[in-house]
């Protein structure tokens, strides 16, 4: 097989989500002429993996050569890099990005391209905990999907997740069911398997356990049927935090484990944070209190590098409990403030949720 037909038949391979397949169609290396194709598809192959720690070095490095040779290729990878970004925290650089590649859009010729271009920046919006603007633009793009149901189901899981963090718990669940009525009818079972977390996530916040940890397993249960290892890790340490707050320790500190080894191999710093996080409040529940401890710092310094706001209201809210029960008062009071005044700044409530 010549070099074109590789690449053929790896974007055929991505066009129906075999992504390990293309990944093999692009194993060898190319010509130099078609360096930048095979890094912009193995880019997009990684990503459908949920490997977006690798797809996004691939996409970056596919953009240095600039727009000029081929905008519309290279606006394609801009976007798949920006989202890359905005997931592994870094939203800054995805905003800038997303700014260069406006500027080629507005070019010319390109406006096929203005409907993702607009997807991702209210997707930014939300990164950013901007959550009227993110709502008011994810619903525009609702009201202009036509229907579609896969785009339908993206939308609604995305208001679904902004709903929850503004503290509409009814409206996220919502979202969250529509969005899975629309996957299950387009046959997409990664939208199913988002929309299952989504539900998982909202009924353990509103203390709804039973159902939390059934969203989740069933979450589970449609992800081991795809190639998505985020999806897969996600499902774990959602069913984890609902078997946890069952008292089910063993069963989730077993699951925090198995999530940890994929978040490590999707290099997602603030995910692994999550899973830390939640491990150690397993830890402090069974007598490990120092263990627990240890690993709550370690999720901090993630979160905190990540620009993850929720997750250093938790670490700080667990310090504060630790710190408390070894009778440092003034200490964990400190920390409870500093929780209080970032949960406040970004308009989230985490403070108040006792079953997260």
């Amino acid at each position: 097989m010549n070099a074109l037909e590789r690449l053929g038949r790896a974007r055929e391979a991505l066009g129906s989500g075999r992504f390990n397949l293309a990944l093999k169609a692009l194993g060898p290396p190319l010509p130099r002429t078609l360096g930048t194709e095979r890094r912009r598809l193995r880019g997009e192959a990684l990503r459908g993996l949920g490997l977006i720690g690798p797809a996004s070095r691939e996409l970056l490095a596919s953009l240095r050569g600039g727009p000029s040779g081929d905008p519309a290729g290279w606006c394609e990878a801009a976007l798949s890099a920006a989202g890359c970004l905005r997931s592994l925290g870094r939203v800054r650089e995805a905003g800038t990005l997303l700014g260069r590649a406006r500027a080629v859009l507005a070019r010319g010729g390109l406006s096929y391209l203005n409907g993702d271009l607009a997807l991702e920046e209210a997707m930014l919006l939300r990164a950013r905990g901007d959550w009227g603007p993110a709502v008011r633009a994810l619903l525009g793009l609702r009201r202009a999907s036509g229907r579609a149901p896969r785009l339908l189901a993206y939308l609604d899981w995305a208001l679904g997740g902004a709903s929850r963090f503004q503290g509409n718990l009814r409206e996220s669940v919502r979202r969250f069911e529509s969005s899975r009525r629309e996957a299950l009818r387009a046959g997409d079972r990664l939208g199913a398997g988002y929309a299952e977390l989504g539900l998982g996530g909202t009924a353990r916040v509103q203390g709804r356990l039973a159902d939390s940890v059934r969203h989740y397993a069933a979450a589970l249960a449609y992800f081991r049927r795809t190639e998505d290892l985020f999806g897969l890790a996600y499902a774990r340490c959602g069913l984890a935090n609902g078997l946890r707050q069952s008292g089910r320790w063993a069963e989730a500190e077993r699951l925090y484990i198995e999530a940890g080894k994929l978040y490590r191999r999707l290099e997602d710093p603030a995910d692994l944070g999550y899973v830390e996080w939640g491990l150690a409040q397993v830890l402090a529940r069974t007598g490990r209190p120092e263990r627990a401890r240890r690993l709550i710092q370690a999720a901090l310094r993630r979160f905190t590098g990540a620009g993850e706001v929720r997750g250093v209201v938790l670490s700080l809210l667990s310090l504060s409990a630790l710190d408390h029960a070894r009778g440092r008062t003034r200490a964990a009071e400190d920390l409870h403030r500093r929780a209080l005044s970032l949960a406040r700044a970004a308009r989230i409530h985490t403070h108040l949720e006792i079953y997260t």
